[in-house]
């Protein structure tokens, strides 16, 4: 009686896992199809940003062959609000940059892509922003960007409370990788119609 009520507890303990793994693997194909729909760009939260950020640089220092914890804020120093850290990480101007033409379109799709997630700090304010970043990215990992400064396209400083809104959805954006391990500075114009 004992072996039957064991088998049948390792049986239901075998149903139970297997369940909760189609579940995990119907999880993940449904983000999966909703990062493509997004044209693989995605908003994360603070925690999620800041170790993805911190795997990106660390995967990048691992690829230029030095050592780091964080990843710089748009100075190059650690501890940016949207990436904080403990550690010390190179300068900006000791990582490897990605060519733009090997990004070029790629990038546009991603940033294009992007305009949604940024739609909501102009619904009461239509303009055009100008943003300067700077992208992290690793082929395995993903991409993260941080925002160096924002202004509107005649080059005067945004409304505080959309400038605000902007760095925060921009800094939490997750693009797909951009093909190889380094930084990419870029200046790009959002408009929003």
């Amino acid at each position: 009686m004992r072996i039957w009520l064991a088998f049948i507890a390792a049986m239901v303990l075998a149903i139970a896992v297997l369940w909760h793994h189609e579940a995990a693997r119907n999880a993940d194909r449904a983000a999966s199809a909703t990062a493509v729909k997004s044209g693989g760009v995605r908003r994360l939260g603070p925690d999620e940003r800041r170790r993805l950020g911190e795997q990106i640089t660390q995967a990048i220092a691992h690829a230029h062959g030095s050592a780091t914890s964080s990843p710089p804020n748009a100075t190059g120093s650690p501890g940016a609000t949207s990436s904080p850290g403990t550690g010390s990480a190179p300068a900006l101007a000791d990582l490897p940059r990605i060519p733009l033409e090997q990004i070029g379109q790629p990038l546009h799709d991603a940033l294009t892509a992007a305009i949604p997630l940024l739609a909501n700090c102009f619904k009461q304010h239509g303009a055009t922003a100008v943003a300067q970043m700077t992208m992290w990215s690793d082929p395995d990992t993903g991409t993260v960007i941080d925002t160096k400064a924002l202004h509107d396209d005649s080059g005067q400083p945004l409304d505080p409370a959309v400038e605000s809104c902007m760095r925060d959805s921009i800094d939490s954006l997750e693009l797909p990788p951009l093909g190889q391990p380094g930084t990419f500075d870029l200046q790009y114009s959002f408009k929003f119609d």
